[in-house]
């Protein structure tokens, strides 16, 4: 209410207080109580909003997101998946997005909205009636460690958190496409990322055909290059050895070396470390092996593990480890290689040795996925490492 300002019903006559006339002092009131009315409240009030959102205090309001992973919010992720809006058919999925995917200390999230976005450079067109029930929770399943049964990888904390009737939107084909396939929550979801994992649930009883392709990390392309100057260490043949790997070393998968320019039908020998500097076995590395009989040769790496293989008649060989599950650390550091071939011929020692070959373990992400297509009752599915979609999460 604004301030009352009472009419003196007395006569006009000067004020000895203020050294006014009684009539200034009703004009000076009239003033006041325009001032408190309750417009010129309202304008006032609208001043210090437009000043504060100016400042900057209603844009601190706005929900905060969260990308996972959080290294794609900004770019394309390196693949597609049609999965599981763009099979046609009724499709059970869950995502695993491991604690990596939330960095910095253990906290409490309020998840109030879930959404999606296609895959980049690529107008989709809308997709009409599709009916879907999505799940949140915590998992109880490590890095490496989920199960082919669906109800294995829930945690208690499993909830419904979305279901009906569905139009996926269309997109405007931007790489990277917006975050506008949305799913709000029918009530908000509270998730502790000192757990080990958030697992999403998608379970889609009816949709029409066509494609319908969302972002993903699946592929991941390693860096390398090879060190250690071992070129003039040649064969027979003159040539020097060469050493590569294969372009995705993902935790997991596979790392497969392929040697070239070797002797054919000869011994050969490549191994893996994690070291090209310090002592081994009483000796520096890199290690001179011209007192062995081997000018110009040296030994570039620590020898962790290793792999015998025969050169074909062309004088190549390839070389299959299998890099661990778990153990996700070494996800984004180098792996180190050398190979080394028999040759009698080349010198005293009858071996030359390849350059040393750094590999970087390139992925995969901290996501997984278990699929089943045809019913969202089947109790099994398909596991794969590395690959889901690349989800936004609005935080309250």
């Amino acid at each position: 209410m604004g301030r009352k300002f009472p009419q003196d019903p007395r006569p006009e006559r000067p004020d000895p207080r203020r050294g006014i006339h009684r009539k200034k002092a009703k004009k000076a009131a009239k003033v006041k109580m325009k001032a408190y009315s309750p417009k010129g409240l309202r304008k006032a009030s609208f001043l210090l909003l437009a000043a504060g959102a100016a400042w900057g205090g209603i844009r601190a309001q706005s929900p905060k997101t969260l990308v996972l992973p959080p290294s794609l919010a900004a770019q394309e992720g390196s693949s597609a998946t049609n999965f599981p809006f763009g099979r046609g058919t009724p499709f059970r999925l869950q995502e695993i997005y491991w604690r990596p995917c939330f960095p910095g200390k253990p906290r409490e999230i309020v998840l109030s909205r879930v959404s999606f976005r296609a895959d980049g450079g690529v107008k989709t067109k809308a997709k009409p009636f599709v009916f879907l029930s999505l799940y949140l929770s915590s998992t109880p399943r490590p890095f490496g460690r989920a199960s082919k049964k669906f109800s294995e990888n829930r945690g208690k904390d499993w909830t419904l958190v979305y279901t009906g009737l569905t139009h996926l939107p269309s997109t405007p084909g931007t790489t990277p496409n917006p975050f506008n396939i949305t799913f709000p929550l029918e009530a908000p979801f509270t998730y502790s990322t000192e757990k080990e994992g958030l697992l999403l649930e998608i379970q889609v009883a009816k949709q029409p055909k066509g494609d319908y392709p969302l972002d993903s990390p699946y592929r991941c392309r390693s860096k390398q290059s090879v060190f250690g100057g071992n070129r003039t260490c040649r064969t027979s043949a003159g040539k020097p050895l060469l050493i590569a790997a294969n372009p995705s070393i993902k935790l997991g998968g596979n790392l497969v070396l392929t040697l070239s320019q070797a002797p054919p039908d000869a011994s050969a020998l490549a191994f893996v470390g994690v070291r090209d500097k310090g002592r081994f076995y009483q000796r520096n590395l890199p290690l001179d092996l011209t007192p062995f009989g081997a000018p110009y040769c040296h030994l570039l790496v620590a020898p962790l593990l290793a792999k015998p293989a025969q050169t074909n008649k062309a004088g190549r060989a390839s070389f299959n480890f299998i890099l661990p599950t778990e153990g996700f650390e070494i996800v984004g550091r180098d792996i180190l290689a050398q190979a080394l071939v028999g040759d009698q011929v080349a010198n005293q020692l009858g071996l030359v040795f390849s350059d040393g070959l750094r590999a970087q373990v390139c992925g995969p992400q901290a996501v997984g996925r278990i699929f089943s297509s045809g019913t969202v009752k089947a109790e099994e599915g398909w596991v794969q490492m590395g690959s889901a979609h690349i989800l936004q999460l609005t935080l309250r």
